[in-house]
C-alpha cells in the first residue's frame, strides 16, 4: 500500500502518525495540513478510517509504520509535535470555563474523545520545557480529572511535571514560575489526598 501512494501521499500519511488515537478534521489541517480531500483520499485508501463521530482514526500498525517513515525526517517530525502539543494544550486551555458551566458535558466529551493526544501533547511540552502553556492549560486538565475521577493518572502526569519545573536549575525562581509550582503540587496534593496518600 505505502508503495502505491504518490510522493505527496506519503507525506501527508507520515504527518498525521503524529496523532494518538482519533483526531478531527480540524486537527489535521491546522497540524498536519491535510484537506479534507486529501483525508477523504487516504479513507478510500484504506490507510485512515472515520468514526461515527466524525473523527480519523488509523489503526496502530499502520501509525507505528507510517511514523517510522516520519522519523526519517527529525526536522519536520520535531515541527509536527510542537505543533499537536501547541494544538491540544490550547484547545484544553479553551474548555476551562466550560468544565465548571453549563457546558459540562459537551467539555468532558471533546476532551475525552481527545485524551490520547491530550496525554501526548502535555507529556512533550513537559519534556521540552513548554510551561507557558502547560500553566495556561493546568486548571482544566485538574478539573477534567477530577471530574473523571482518574486521581491515579493526575497524580502522575504532575508529579512529572513538578520534578521538571524542579530540576529547572535545580530551584524555582521568579514569581510567576514559584506560583505555577506552587499550582502544579497543590493539584497534585490534592488527588493524593483523593487516593487517602495522606503521607
Amino acid at each position: 500500500s505505502w508503495n502505491l501512494l504518490t510522493e505527496q501521499e506519503k507525506t501527508l500519511f507520515a504527518r498525521l502518525t503524529v496523532f494518538r488515537g482519533t483526531f478531527s478534521r480540524e486537527a489535521a489541517a491546522k497540524i498536519a495540513g491535510a484537506s479534507l480531500g486529501h483525508l477523504a483520499m487516504l479513507v478510500d485508501k484504506s490507510l485512515l478510517r472515520r468514526n461515527p463521530s466524525g473523527h480519523y482514526e488509523m489503526l496502530e500498525v499502520l501509525r507505528q509504520y507510517g511514523l517510522e517513515k516520519l522519523e526519517g525526517r527529525p526536522a519536520e517530525e520535531a515541527a509536527l509535535k510542537q505543533a499537536h502539543a501547541g494544538f491540544f494544550i490550547e484547545r484544553l486551555a479553551w474548555w476551562e470555563d466550560a468544565l465548571q458551566g453549563s457546558k459540562q458535558k459537551q467539555a468532558l466529551a471533546e476532551i475525552s474523545e481527545d485524551i490520547e493526544n491530550v496525554r501526548a501533547a502535555w507529556q512533550w511540552a513537559t519534556g521540552n520545557n513548554q510551561f507557558g502553556p502547560l500553566a495556561a492549560s493546568l486548571d482544566s486538565l485538574y478539573r477534567f480529572y477530577e471530574i473523571r475521577g482518574w486521581f491515579q493518572e493526575g497524580v502522575e502526569i504532575l508529579a512529572a511535571l513538578a520534578e521538571k519545573i524542579r530540576a529547572q536549575g535545580g530551584h524555582v525562581t521568579g514569581q510567576p514560575f514559584r506560583l505555577f509550582y506552587g499550582q502544579v503540587v497543590a493539584h497534585e496534593g490534592a488527588f493524593l489526598y483523593r487516593l487517602a496518600a495522606h503521607d
